[in-house]
């Protein structure tokens, strides 16, 4: 009986540790995916403000629609 209960004692531990390893993998895409999507913005701003304004709407409308497109797919998958 000893052995069943550190047994499920552990299966328990190791189903605790994939839960938060989980969680911190979903939390540290989600600020690099923020990271991303705000030095595209700020580079597309950069454009805008130097005069290329057609590089910079192209570039902030990707930046936008990419954005978009991830919450929508990560809504639907769930």
């Amino acid at each position: 009986m000893s052995t069943v209960e550190k047994q499920l004692y552990h299966r328990i531990e190791i189903e605790n540790t994939g839960i938060k390893r989980s969680f911190n993998q979903s939390s540290t895409g989600q600020w690099m995916g923020f990271v991303i999507a705000i030095v595209f913005g700020l580079i597309a701003w950069d454009l805008a403000k130097s005069g290329f304004t057609v590089a910079a709407s192209i570039l902030g409308t990707v930046d936008l629609v990419a954005l978009v497109a991830i919450f929508i797919t990560g809504k639907l998958s769930k």
